[in-house]
């Protein structure tokens, strides 16, 4: 879905890429092929939202910023696509090469 809101406003569906509550922010991939859009926070909250899952389907206002495309306001989501954050497979901290000796200095 893509239809024309007036002024720099768009209507567009996608998916959740990633969200993290602690930095704000996340983005969405939009269904058209257009590059990635950002989700900020103030938009989710301003509309009854607390967070947004990865994976989950969206429909949004958009606004074409300096940067990109930004969420101006969540018209709805679907969180039954969504992957739990509990299941998301997390990357083990790199600690360097497993060949590498620590050396004590005094």
């Amino acid at each position: 879905m893509s239809r024309r809101c007036g002024g720099e406003h768009h209507e567009l569906s996608g998916v959740i890429k990633w969200f993290d509550v602690s930095k704000g922010y996340g983005f969405i991939v939009p269904d058209n092929g257009l590059p990635d859009i950002l989700l900020h926070v103030t938009c989710l909250r301003r509309d009854g939202f607390q967070t947004a899952y990865e994976g989950a389907r969206i429909v949004a206002e958009v606004l074409q910023r300096p940067k990109g495309l930004q969420c101006f306001r969540i018209l709805s989501m679907d969180e039954s696509t969504a992957i739990h954050p509990s299941t998301l497979h997390r990357r083990a901290p790199c600690f360097g090469d497993a060949d590498q000796r620590l050396e004590r200095r005094w």
